[in-house]
């Protein structure tokens, strides 16, 4: 059964991504960010486990808006078995933090991956979610041992901070011979000026062999109440995602390619309807990783892991706008690039801030990259 915000079990530090160009890494010495600040741990593994952060920033009207972050607490580091979403907000730009809360759970089976859409027009954060059972490990949902995994909606009433019974989607999101599903994670969600929502996500159809991962969009034209889905991204081995508005208002999608090959890149020019059916692939190296993605500041941003081997170094990329040569482009021109954590490190999620300032919610840590979910926030060099 499926339960909403009460207190998180855990121990709570209560401080705290087919073209006609190829966009090359760029030198370190330009960089993308100045005044980078100390990081905070805002989830910090111990009893438990806490990975795949997400984050949000609700325009309330006030100076530094509402930032809703967000992860998995694990039983274990396990991606299967007992995983429920939590939460923490903060109401002056990440100084300080709520305790962290229990947004979405599922006995001793998983309930994570979580996508916000904040939508100040309707006064709510909309979070769409995926769950599977105790031993779905994700081999035997790909092999059909274990059944499909199920979507969740649900949306956060920001006046009185209150959940909606959670609502599955399944069947509107999910073909029928698509096995593995997953959102996201991490900044997948956008909220359109047009009030469509759009999410992106990743699935399996074991009709594409093996490894059979394909990215896809999902779509809300009234608010959350009925879903619909995309035809697949290609190429074969396309994974995790990440989703950011362009200025144009074109929507540019990160994707992690899980046959080990370079990041990929694709770009809608209606609203997130339809996709190109190959992503572009650039010259940005790495293991197979998840990324987060943003517009802010005039700059396409991308935190990744930038090189093969061990997930470490997380660095942020950036790129001028204005670098995407026309509609049919979706590969930006990184010409910074700015070393955040140069230890172990792994996923993360970014988020506008206004005024040139970013947020980024990542894993890192000393030993190990799933050591904490550590909270901090930069200027974009211009």
């Amino acid at each position: 059964m499926l339960q909403f915000l009460r207190p998180s079990a855990g121990p709570v530090a209560m401080l705290l991504f087919a073209a006609t160009a190829v966009a090359a890494p760029p030198a370190p010495s330009a960089p993308a960010f100045t005044n980078l600040a100390a990081p905070l741990d805002l989830w910090t593994t111990g009893e438990l486990a806490y990975r795949i952060p997400a984050v949000c920033r609700y325009d309330d009207g006030s100076d530094h808006g509402l930032l809703l972050a967000a992860c998995e607490e694990r039983a274990t580091l396990s991606d299967s078995g007992e995983i429920r979403s939590v939460l923490r907000t903060s109401a002056d730009g990440g100084a300080t933090w709520s305790p962290s809360k229990v947004t979405a759970e599922n006995g001793d089976g998983t309930a994570g991956n979580p996508v916000f859409l904040p939508d100040p027009p309707r006064g709510v954060v909309h979070l769409i979610y995926t769950t599977s059972g105790a031993t779905d490990h994700e081999r035997r949902v790909l092999s059909g041992e274990a059944p499909p995994r199920r979507t969740f909606y649900t949306r956060l009433t920001i006046d009185g901070m209150t959940w909606a019974p959670p609502r599955e989607i399944s069947e509107e999101v999910r073909a029928d011979d698509w096995r593995w599903y997953a959102t996201g994670p991490g900044s997948a969600g956008v909220v359109l000026p047009s009030g469509r929502l759009v999410v992106s996500a990743n699935h399996s159809d074991p009709a594409n062999g093996s490894p059979g991962y394909q990215a896809h969009v999902i779509y809300s034209d009234d608010g959350g109440a009925t879903w619909s889905r995309t035809a697949p991204i290609g190429p074969n081995g396309a994974n995790e995602t990440t989703l950011a508005v362009l200025p144009d208002g074109d929507l540019l999608m990160s994707i992690r390619d899980q046959s080990g090959g370079r990041r990929l890149f694709a770009r809608s020019t209606d609203g997130g309807t339809t996709w190109p059916a190959e992503a572009a692939r650039s010259e940005l190296d790495g293991p197979p990783c998840q990324a987060g993605l943003a517009v802010a500041g005039g700059r396409v941003l991308l935190s990744l892991i930038p090189d093969p081997g061990p997930r470490r170094g997380l660095s942020v990329f950036s790129a001028p706008v204005g670098s995407l040569a026309g509609k049919d482009d979706s590969l930006p021109r990184w010409d910074r690039r700015s070393v955040v954590a140069a230890g172990p490190s792994a996923y993360s999620a970014l988020v506008d801030l206004g005024g040139g300032r970013v947020g980024l919610l990542y894993e890192a840590g000393d030993k190990s990259p799933y050591d904490a979910v550590r909270w901090t926030t930069f200027q974009v060099a211009d």
